[in-house]
């Protein structure tokens, strides 16, 4: 099997297949005497340690240049936006469907949503199902710093505003670029709840609009939700390290691949999808303020626009069941309720409108439709906090957007025939 492939910048070394290459010619070589000198550009730290086990037991010599190159997969492209690395990976679909934007959590690349590793199969991944639907697809990586070095770890200062700025702009561009009909559903995954509202007020400024965004197991930016306060692990370059939590989500993944072939093999998995990211991403009230880590959950929240209840756009719960992902399948329709209710009051502001304006029937009407939210913005998918990844549930996924775009339109014209009366 090759350990050299060509990506963006020319031949790579795959530092895992390089270490099994390597591994069975000293199998074929032991006891002859004979020394070799290997030379490795860009490895990870993990191929650097394995090396230097062989190394050390069979007196191999061999140096380790640090990369000077991103390593990307064919279909990524390496950007900046709002000031800041991105790695964006777009998706051509029919011109006149919306467009998907995948907004990945903590400690991921959007690559989690389409795949792209040596091996992969693409039906394991979500990109591939809305594909076969027509929809136009781009999946946007904040600043991370994975060991097969996707990006470079120059930004411990990244916030959320500036997050959604990033968003903003690729999805803007995308539009602009591909000739789009400028409708945008965004897909915030865990995490990425944080950056809703920041997003959404970004894209308002840039002269578009969401039409609505979708909660995959999604956590709002309200202070305490999941921990008040906890001091994370810092990398040298000022990122947050959780390598802790890695274990857990590896063994999520595995659970969707049942008996098959692994959707992400574990060593794949850990240096080209997980990396440390910047500390203000988090929510656990660390924020960076003049290059020092203090905690501050007041600056956190409104950076969040956690307190921004009426401008957010309209949110749609993926519900999951698994108990592996307890806090989202119990909580996610209740966090995200109490948005969608105050998007409702505020759609009287937007037209000029007051509660003594409406009919009696009407006001009981709209205290009924505030009821009914939780279950007209809600599509039911199962599945763990991965429930998007591996065929079945990223063909399921696929079709919960279908249902979701729908509800919202329906909810949407069922608005303006109330307040119309």
């Amino acid at each position: 099997m090759p350990y050299v492939h060509m990506g963006k910048g020319g031949a790579h070394v795959d530092p895992y297949r390089f270490v099994a290459h390597l591994a069975s010619r000293i199998a074929s070589d032991h006891g002859s005497g004979r020394w070799e000198e290997i030379t490795m550009v860009q490895p990870t730290s993990n191929a650097i340690r394995s090396l230097s086990h062989i190394a050390c037991a069979t007196g191999l010599i061999f140096t380790a240049f640090p990369a000077t190159a991103q390593q990307l997969y064919d279909t990524e492209q390496a950007v900046e936006l709002a000031g800041y690395p991105a790695v964006t990976y777009f998706q051509q679909g029919e011109a006149d469907k919306p467009l998907i934007v995948f907004v990945p959590g903590a400690h991921h690349a959007a690559r989690i949503a389409y795949g792209g590793h040596e091996g992969a199969r693409s039906e394991d991944f979500l990109a591939h199902w809305l594909k076969e639907k027509g929809y136009n697809f781009l999946a946007v990586s904040y600043p991370i710093d994975t060991e097969s070095g996707m990006m470079e770890a120059t930004a411990p200062d990244f916030t959320a505003q500036d997050w959604g700025r990033q968003i903003a702009e690729a999805a803007a561009s995308t539009i602009e670029e591909h000739g789009l009909n400028g409708e945008i559903y965004i897909a915030h995954w865990s995490m990425a709840g944080k950056v809703i509202q920041p997003a959404h007020a970004a894209l308002r400024e840039a002269g578009h609009t969401v039409s609505a965004s979708f909660s995959f197991a999604a956590t709002p930016g309200i202070p305490g939700i999941i921990t008040l306060t906890q001091e994370l692990d810092k990398t040298e370059d000022g990122y947050a390290n959780r390598e802790s939590t890695y274990p857990g989500w590896i063994a999520q993944i595995a659970a969707n691949q049942g008996d098959g072939d692994p959707i992400i093999p574990e060593d794949v998995f850990r240096s080209e999808y997980l990396g440390h990211i910047p500390v203000n991403l988090q929510g656990y009230g660390e924020v960076v303020s003049s290059g020092e880590v203090q905690i501050d959950h007041m600056q956190q929240a409104v950076d969040y626009g956690a307190f921004e209840f009426a401008d957010h756009p309209w949110i749609v719960v993926f519900q999951v069941d698994a108990r592996a992902d307890a806090r989202h399948a119990i909580n996610d329709s209740a966090y995200w309720s109490l948005y969608n209710t105050h998007t409702l009051f505020a759609e009287l502001a937007e037209r000029d409108l007051s509660v003594n304006d409406l009919s009696d029937e009407t006001w009981l009407d709209m205290i009924a439709m505030s009821q009914e939210l939780p279950e007209r913005l809600r599509v039911e998918v199962g599945g763990n906090h991965f429930f998007f990844v591996g065929e079945e549930g990223a063909r399921a996924t696929a079709d919960a957007i279908d249902r979701a775009i729908a509800q919202v339109a329906e909810l949407k014209a069922d608005i303006d025939k109330l307040l119309a009366e």
